[in-house]
């Protein structure tokens, strides 16, 4: 009886409590989208998006709701090589978004409050960025 009481209230708890994502980070590997390309590392992750580029300086982990917030760098880009005086370094960025399964929603908040997305990415997904010509 007591055994069949314990599988019981296990099950209850666990049906109460949802799974949690919290320490899982975003898969490596390519992420596409619509004017946006994600490469994600083991330690961090480049950012190729039409006439910008940027890096995510950190591993991308989810939080218990699948969200993420990481620190990063974002260069806008112009036509043309580069030319002296060209900002390279870019500004500091905050990556933001979430995962849900093999789908990825990604906003980038610049320093200042500039926001540049919403973007949709699929892990293994096409990318279809546009450099500036």
């Amino acid at each position: 009886m007591l055994l069949v009481w314990s599988l019981a209230t296990a099950a209850v708890g666990m049906l109460a409590s949802p799974s949690s994502s919290k320490g899982e980070r975003i898969t490596a590997g390519p992420w596409g989208g619509v004017h946006i390309a994600l490469n994600v590392g083991e330690k961090d992750a480049q950012v190729e998006m039409d006439c910008a580029h940027g890096t995510i300086d950190e591993v991308i982990m989810l939080d218990n709701k699948g969200h993420f917030d990481v620190a990063g760098r974002y260069v806008r880009e112009r036509p043309g090589p580069l030319r002296e005086g060209d900002d390279t370094t870019g500004r500091p960025a905050r990556y933001l978004g979430d995962r849900s399964g093999d789908k990825l929603t990604l906003t980038i908040v610049l320093e200042g409050g500039d926001k540049v997305g919403p973007y949709e990415l699929t892990r293994g997904g096409r990318a279809r960025v546009m450099k500036c010509r």
